[in-house]
């Protein structure tokens, strides 16, 4: 495994780690897998940038109305390496349309017969990106993977008016702010 560095540069309401206030924990709440979830909320309409080559994260966003993007980005400018990124993303009431955004022939996004979205894709010095539409303000249940191993602090999003750089533990429950 190559060590990451996670990404930096967000143009965003503010810059702060995860870790503290982002969200409601559900403690007797028992993930499909075994695991406790950690519950979040995502601001809707935020979007993030970063310094594509600079960090390595897995950018979450929604916008009202029940869109969601996922898009990666890859600390190669530091490492050298590419980054293998392996996602599920589980709906709380389904999935309708997806649209892959920006993949190579090496990058994979399948729905499994159980409705769970996987991409499975690998990004250096540019960016993967998938928008999937889900009812409005609906959950979504996210594991993520980073070269092999579980990666809860490589996934960014902008919940109650912060930027989180990352989870405590996966899986995530990320719940949309407004529908």
């Amino acid at each position: 495994m190559n060590p990451r560095v996670l990404a930096h540069g967000f143009a965003a309401v503010a810059l702060a780690l995860a870790g503290t206030g982002c969200g409601v924990h559900h403690d007797d709440d028992e993930d499909r897998r075994g695991g406790e979830r950690f519950y979040a909320t995502i601001d809707a309409d935020e979007v993030m940038t970063t310094n594509l080559g600079d960090g390595a994260a897995l950018f979450v966003e929604y916008r009202r109305g029940g869109t969601w993007r996922f898009w990666t980005s890859c600390d190669t400018r530091t490492t050298g390496y590419p980054c293998k990124f392996y996602l599920k993303v589980y709906p709380y009431g389904g999935i309708g349309a997806v649209s892959e955004q920006e993949l190579e022939d090496n990058d994979d996004v399948d729905i499994d017969d159980d409705g769970v979205l996987v991409f499975d894709g690998q990004t250096a010095l540019d960016s993967d990106a998938i928008e999937l539409v889900s009812k409005p303000k609906a959950l979504l249940e996210l594991a993520l993977d980073l070269d092999g191993a579980a990666a809860p602090s490589y996934l960014a999003w902008v919940g109650n008016g912060t930027v989180y750089q990352g989870a405590p533990r996966l899986p995530v429950v990320l719940q949309p702010d407004a529908p």
